[in-house]
Parts: C-alpha cells; sequence; structure tokens
C-alpha cells in the first residue's frame, strides 16, 4: 500500500493537471470574495455611517462551494485519464487493484485538502484586499467555516475519483460533473418540487454540498446582523443564496458524506472488474 502510495503521488506531480485546475481554482476565490469585499466596503462608507455588513461570511462559503468544482474535475481525471491513456494497465501490474484504488483515494484526498487551503488564502486575501474593508468574518466563525469548506472540497476530490472509476471516458466525466452540477441537478429539483416533494432536493449532492457551508456561513452571517432571524432581508438573502428550506448544515454535510462513500464504492467496485487488456 505504501508503494502505491508514493506511485500516486509521483505520477499526480508529474502532469500539470493538478496546478492546471488550482490556478482558476483561485482565481475564482480570490475576484469573488473581492467582490463581496469591495460591495461590504462601500456599504461601510454610505453617508459616513456605520453600517457594517459581513458579507465575508457569506463570500468564504461561496467560494468553497464554487470552486469544489475543480477539485471534483481534478479526482474524475485521475481516475479516468488512466483509463483513456491505457496507463492503468501498468498501474494495476504493479500493485493489487484494491491497493491501487485505495492509494488513489487517499493522494487524491489529500490533494482536495491543499486545494482547499489555496481556495481559503486566495479568498481571504480578496476579503482584505480592500483598504478600508470590515468584511472578514470573526476569528472563530473564519475557522470553523474554513474547516468545513476545505473538507468539502476535499470530498469532491474524492467522489471525482469514484466518479472516474464508475465513467472512464475521459471526455464524459469532464462534461458530466459541470452539466449536471449546473443544469441537471436544477432540473431533478424542478422536477420533485412539481411532484409536490421539494424538501428531498436538498438532500442532492450539490445541494447537500453547497448546504453545508453555505448553509453554515449564512447562520453566521445572520447572527452578526442586527436583525430578526424572519424578516423580509433574511428572507430574500437565503433564498438569492439558494439556502431556503436547507436542513442544519452539519444535517447536509453528513448527506454529502453519505454520497461520497457511495460514488467512491461504486466506482471501486466497477474498477476491480473491469476489463484493461
Amino acid at each position: 500500500m505504501g508503494n502505491s502510495i508514493k506511485a500516486e503521488f509521483r505520477k499526480v506531480l508529474s502532469t500539470k493537471v493538478w496546478w492546471a485546475l488550482l490556478i482558476p481554482s483561485a482565481a475564482v476565490a480570490f475576484l469573488a470574495n473581492l467582490g463581496f469585499a469591495s460591495i461590504s466596503s462601500a456599504a461601510d462608507g454610505i453617508d459616513g455611517s456605520d453600517l457594517h455588513i459581513p458579507l465575508g461570511y457569506l463570500s468564504l462559503g461561496v467560494s468553497f462551494s464554487f470552486t469544489s468544482i475543480f477539485a471534483s474535475i481534478f479526482g474524475a481525471l485521475g481516475m479516468a485519464g488512466e483509463n483513456r491513456h491505457r496507463t492503468i494497465t501498468t498501474t494495476y501490474l504493479t500493485g493489487a487493484r484494491g491497493n491501487v484504488l485505495g492509494a488513489k483515494l487517499l493522494v487524491y484526498g489529500i490533494f482536495g485538502l491543499g486545494y482547499g487551503v489555496i481556495t481559503l488564502a486566495f479568498a481571504t486575501l480578496g476579503v482584505i484586499a480592500p483598504a478600508s474593508s470590515d468584511a472578514l468574518p470573526g476569528a472563530g466563525s473564519w475557522l470553523l467555516i474554513s474547516l468545513v469548506g476545505i473538507v468539502v472540497i476535499a470530498l469532491w476530490a474524492v467522489l471525482g475519483v469514484g466518479l472516474g472509476g464508475l465513467i472512464s471516458n475521459q471526455v464524459a466525466v469532464v462534461l458530466v460533473l459541470p452539466l449536471y452540477g449546473l443544469i441537471g441537478e436544477s432540473l431533478l429539483r424542478g422536477l420533485l418540487t412539481a411532484l409536490k416533494i421539494p424538501a428531498v432536493s436538498n438532500y442532492l449532492p450539490v445541494q447537500a454540498s453547497s448546504g453545508s457551508v453555505i448553509g453554515l456561513a449564512f447562520t453566521r452571517f445572520v447572527s452578526e446582523l442586527d436583525v430578526p432571524a424572519g424578516s423580509p432581508e433574511i428572507d430574500q438573502a437565503r433564498t438569492a443564496l439558494d439556502a431556503a428550506g436547507l436542513p442544519d448544515w452539519w444535517v447536509s454535510g453528513l448527506v454529502f458524506i453519505a454520497w461520497t462513500a457511495l460514488f467512491c464504492l461504486i466506482g471501486w467496485a466497477i474498477s476491480r472488474r473491469r476489463d484493461v487488456t
């Protein structure tokens, strides 16, 4: 197992994919938080008022949610790419399939944590870039949202490996992830709403992932505002963030962990039996 892990690290670091996907992830995190922080800074200075809108809570949560797509594609390519280029045959010859697949999940999970840390670093830079910005969350909330966000990104990288084992076509798996995230799940949620069971949509993979980190960020954001929790403004903000009706953030997190485990188990089972000759 140890040799398989070392080989997997070398394999990942010998390609450009890991940093080619990390760059746009960091850029999106920085720009999104810079935009939110600029809005917060402008609001703080309206008519010389002392208005404080801690948008850093929301921008940090949104950053982790949006940039997770890059980690998932990275994980999916790590598995499907080997099938596409037939290097998986040699890989399996150097170690038992179970060890190889376990090493992939572990290594890509570690890289996913790295993606999360880099996302956090650039998101924080974006928040503090405006000189007058007061949007950065308090230390405790910043740490909690960050920990949840980093774990979510790591889980997406691992889920991507499982999906790559399920869909061995490299092009197909790269298309499936963003298309499902942007369109597919929205269509499913619309169907569930038409069937009068909209609450079920909160437990779909993307919504569960977003619900964990954005749900936590929104809760912390509301707690900082001197506004009643049931006010129309809060309800409008919750709807704008697609956070209406979500369960507690930790419930969404557990649901997403279950989805990740499911995809990994299916991908594992199929990969162990797939003919790679």
